[in-house]
C-alpha cells in the first residue's frame, strides 16, 4: 500500500498527474513542431523558459482539446530520419497523429506557388 503522510490524510482531495515517460524519450519521438517568434536570450531565465516550453509541448500531446486551438506542423527533419518511436516501445505515450499536423510552408514555397 502507498504510504501517505499523516498531514495528507486529513485532506479531502489528492491531485495525481500521470507522467508518461522519460522526457528525453518523448522529445526524440516528437515528430512535430510549433512556430514561434524569436526571443532574445535573457540568461538564466532561458532555462526556465525552455522547461516551460517543453512542459507546454507535453500538455499539447496529452490534451486533444487544447491541441484544437494550436497549429501543429510536421517536423520534416524528424520524419526523414529514422522512426525512433517504432523500435523503442512506450506505446502508452500520447502522440499527435500525422493527420492532425499541418505541412510546414516557408517563404520559398509561397514564391513557387505564385509562379
Amino acid at each position: 500500500m502507498i504510504e501517505i503522510e499523516q498531514q495528507y490524510l486529513s485532506m479531502n482531495i489528492i491531485l495525481v498527474k500521470k507522467i508518461y515517460a522519460d522526457k528525453s524519450l518523448r522529445n526524440r519521438r516528437r515528430q512535430w513542431k510549433l512556430k514561434h517568434l524569436d526571443v532574445e536570450d535573457v540568461g538564466s531565465v532561458n532555462s526556465t523558459m525552455e522547461r516551460d516550453y517543453t512542459d507546454f509541448l507535453e500538455d499539447l500531446e496529452e490534451d486533444a482539446v487544447l491541441r484544437q486551438t494550436v497549429n501543429v506542423y510536421k517536423d520534416e527533419k524528424k520524419f526523414q530520419s529514422n522512426n525512433i518511436g517504432d523500435e523503442e516501445g512506450g506505446e502508452d505515450i500520447p502522440r499527435i497523429d500525422l493527420n492532425e499536423m499541418l505541412a510546414d510552408m516557408t517563404m520559398e514555397d509561397s514564391d513557387k506557388m505564385d509562379s
